[in-house]
């Protein structure tokens, strides 16, 4: 990396981020950027990455469209979770939630992410039921909110389809493949595993599985997820607010910049977030991946889009890495 950016970079996190835990840049299969910056960390170090765990899920059900276990994002949540179809899904409208609307958190559901609902949802001892027993704010499809329990659905979803948790379904379809062998995801009261939040990860280990999404599913010549599914997850399905989209279970923004020559240039940057200041950043345009991962703060209910850790993306990294792709063109 540029010595000037690194300097730049390092003053403002000394100054905003003394969270920081680890930074790693891979751009064309090579490592660019690796730094530890706490005193006790190493690379085998597993941190909780919190919501960027939500994109192992949207991979998961790729897998099982693979498998063939489920016919697509639009079968409805009463087809795939008939345990609970007779007594929570019984009403006709509630046939209309799909496993799209989950992916694309807009499920309709009344929420407040970190607030009195999500805090409700936790004490309870059912997840799934107590998520499909909110009540309905808007017309599934139509409005977006951010909602951890739409992911512990498709946690649900895959348990009830596979027949295996979510975490040994992907362990064994996607992370074993990757050379991922250790991690860690919680579980709720019910038995399934969290899936929203709580897997624990080396940032090495969460920077392969960006690097696969690069690859679009195809790891050492072996297809792990089908054909177009990585595009299907990395494509804008409704909008957040200006420049910020969302698609499965991840987040999209054009960020607008100005190379070393002057030239304005618009690089679409996909990235999941997590509490605390933790991130995968998807690049495909610059063949890019970035994770950035933080110690956790007690009762941090911080937004992680707007952290200076979720800065540092767009005022460091992302110029850098569209210098080092077409710099010199």
């Amino acid at each position: 990396m540029n010595d000037m950016i690194i300097e730049e970079m390092e003053k403002y996190i000394q100054e905003n981020i003394p969270e920081l835990y680890n930074i790693c840049l891979y751009q064309d299969g090579n490592m660019l950027f690796n730094k530890y910056y706490q005193r006790y960390s190493y690379p085998d170090y597993a941190v909780n990455i919190k919501s960027v765990s939500k994109i192992l899920l949207a991979l998961g059900v790729g897998a099982m469209l693979k498998e063939h276990l489920i016919k697509g994002v639009n079968q409805t949540v009463a087809e795939l979770l008939p345990d609970y179809a007779a007594d929570i899904l019984k009403d006709e409208k509630e046939e209309e939630l799909k496993l799209y609307h989950l992916l694309t958190m807009t499920s309709g559901f009344s929420w407040q992410e970190s607030g009195p609902s999500f805090f409700e949802w936790l004490k309870s001892s059912d997840w799934v039921s107590h998520a499909l027993y909110c009540p309905r704010r808007n017309k599934p499809g139509t409005v977006f909110l951010y909602n951890t329990a739409n992911s512990h659905l498709v946690s649900a979803i895959i348990k009830q389809q596979t027949g295996e948790n979510a975490y040994d379904f992907v362990r064994e379809s996607i992370l074993k493949p990757l050379g991922i062998n250790h991690a860690l995801w919680q579980k709720a009261p019910e038995g399934n595993d969290y899936g929203g939040g709580d897997f624990f990860l080396a940032p090495g280990n969460v920077a392969r599985i960006g690097q696969l999404m690069l690859k679009e599913g195809v790891w050492k010549n072996t297809e792990l997820l089908p054909k177009g599914w990585v595009k299907e997850c990395l494509t804008s399905r409704i909008s957040v607010k200006e420049e910020l989209a969302y698609g499965y279970f991840c987040f999209g923004r054009q960020n607008k910049l100005v190379n070393s020559k002057g030239e304005a240039a618009v690089i679409d940057t996909w990235f999941i977030p997590g509490t605390g200041g933790q991130y995968l950043y998807i690049i495909p345009k610059l063949n890019a991946t970035a994770v950035i991962t933080s110690l956790l703060t007690p009762n941090d209910g911080r937004d992680p889009i707007n952290l200076p850790a979720g800065k540092l993306m767009e005022q460091f990294l992302l110029k850098e890495l569209y210098d080092n792709k077409y710099g010199n063109t």
